[in-house]
């Protein structure tokens, strides 16, 4: 049997995750892992987006006029007022030609943060993806596979390959429908 499906993960590098930081990107899943936090594909819906904004709109205690909350531009107004930030160009640029429909994107969260920063210091936000499909034993060697080459940029500290490789190896098991261990194979060491 042939299995299809998108693998994706991402890291984010912040000084704290903030009520902005939850309200924008907490629908991917996140993760805190100081100093950064990492993201999980979930893909939130601009309207799951909203509803978070909303929140933390009321949390901010903004004086919120009517009908304020009825779609993503109008939050975005009072959030950039709120912040300071309404003269931003790019902040300006999205609110007026954003379409916020279907799935929110990263790079559109990441301007939104950026221009919203209650102290959050996002700096990078580093996320792989793409489709894969292969049979259930193919493919779970090759999400550990994925997930072991993560590791290795994500945490060039970690000198112990063997760990690594177990952790490869007991992902691969997990993932495996029969519960046998399925051989990863540690990705080749990268020059420091």
């Amino acid at each position: 049997m042939i299995y299809r499906y998108f693998l994706a993960t991402g890291v984010m590098t912040l000084e704290k995750i903030t009520p902005v930081i939850e309200a924008l990107f907490g629908g991917f899943n996140l993760k805190p892992e100081p100093p950064d936090a990492t993201l999980t594909p979930a893909f939130p819906t601009w309207s799951q987006v909203l509803e978070a904004l909303r929140t933390l709109a009321g949390s901010l205690s903004i004086d919120l006029p009517e009908g304020a909350f009825d779609n993503m531009r109008s939050i975005l107004l009072l959030l950039a007022t709120h912040f300071g930030c309404l003269d931003d160009p790019a902040i300006v640029h999205l609110i007026e030609t954003h379409r916020f429909e279907r799935d929110a994107d990263l790079d559109t969260l990441f301007v939104i943060a950026n221009r919203f920063d209650d102290g959050h210091g996002l700096h990078v936000i580093k996320f792989n993806a793409g489709p894969y499909q292969g049979d259930l034993a193919h493919s779970a060697t090759h999400l550990a596979n994925e997930m072991l080459d993560l590791l290795t940029d994500v945490l060039p500290s970690v000198t112990d390959r063997k760990a690594l490789a177990q952790i490869g190896r007991r992902l691969a098991t997990i993932l495996a429908d029969n519960g046998e261990v399925i051989d990863a194979e540690l990705p080749p060491e990268k020059p420091h």
